[in-house]
């Protein structure tokens, strides 16, 4: 009989037992949401941020700075790690999938009919033009190509065919070899202009005018990064011209604020006065891309 109650004791324990951990387990698991898978994103894809966002140096490490909401990215890489790799600009970053995967991705919408032609081995002018608020000029052809600088429309730039043919890369974009004060790079044909097509774009000079290297590209206020091809960063300088005195040097990356310019030298290269809270001098513009306020 004691037995008997024993076993019965034993069952009703373990019966027990097994209601309690029921419970916690189905209070957890109804707590519990799966994580959002990532959205589509393909390499090449341009998306524009739907908040800030952290813009990291590398994979799991320091942030460099906050992107803005409302800044477009384009996509370098596939998905590593829960991060992408991405350009902004001229820098080289990587962004968390699900800050990426909130924003809208523009690259079906934003590009114009692709119509520039050109014969073969020429070496003539031709304009940028249809982007409405610049052109990224790259060392290499395809969107993760370093951007060298970026041309507003109607900035006019010459062929390299007799050089080198085109480019076309995973996306159908076909990259045209140009030059631009003296520097050699290419322009995806979305972006290229003959000239008759050109006033469309309110650029009605653009085929015979070229723009000035010195326009201002920045304003008082802003905020600017340094960003070269080399990473030794730049000199500040007492004048706005490379034989004027050297008050210090900029590393790259920093940011600092522009408090007036382009100064243009004797060779037409503009130059701003900016303030890195310590030192007040001038800096080319050729190494110069917008940053966030840090």
């Amino acid at each position: 009989m004691r037995t008997a109650q024993r076993f019965v004791v034993r069952r009703m324990r373990a019966f027990s037992t097994a209601m309690v951990l029921a419970l916690i387990l189905g209070t957890s698991l109804s707590g519990y949401t799966p994580r959002a898978a990532a959205a589509d994103i393909e390499k090449y894809d341009h998306i524009t941020l739907a908040q800030n966002t952290p813009f990291y140096a590398e994979i799991g490490g320091d942030v460099k700075w906050d992107l803005p909401e409302g800044d477009e990215v384009v996509v370098l890489t596939g998905q590593k790690d829960g991060f992408y790799r991405v350009a902004w600009g001229k820098q080289r970053g990587y962004v968390k999938a699900e800050d990426l995967s909130s924003g809208t991705n523009t690259s079906s919408d934003e590009l114009p009919e692709d119509t520039f032609t050109a014969p073969d081995g020429s070496t003539g002018e031709v304009t940028v033009a249809h982007s409405g608020n610049g052109v990224n000029f790259r060392a290499d052809a395809g969107y993760d190509g370093k951007v060298i600088d970026q041309l507003s429309d109607g900035t006019v730039v010459t062929l390299r065919l007799d050089e080198e043919d085109t480019v076309t890369d995973d996306t159908g974009a076909v990259w045209w070899p140009v030059s631009h004060n003296d520097e050699d790079g290419w322009i995806a044909g979305y972006y290229l202009s003959n000239g008759e097509d050109v006033a469309a774009d309110n650029n009605t000079e653009a085929d015979t005018t070229a723009a000035d290297s010195s326009a201002a590209r920045f304003v008082a206020g802003d905020f600017v990064a340094v960003q070269t091809d080399d990473g030794t960063g730049i000199n500040i300088r007492a004048e706005a011209s490379a034989d004027a005195e050297k008050l210090g040097t900029l590393a790259e990356g920093e940011v600092v604020e522009v408090l007036d310019g382009p100064a243009t030298d004797d060779s037409g290269d503009g130059w701003y006065k900016i303030t890195d809270g310590d030192t007040t001098g001038y800096v080319t513009g050729t190494w110069l891309v917008a940053a966030p306020q840090p």
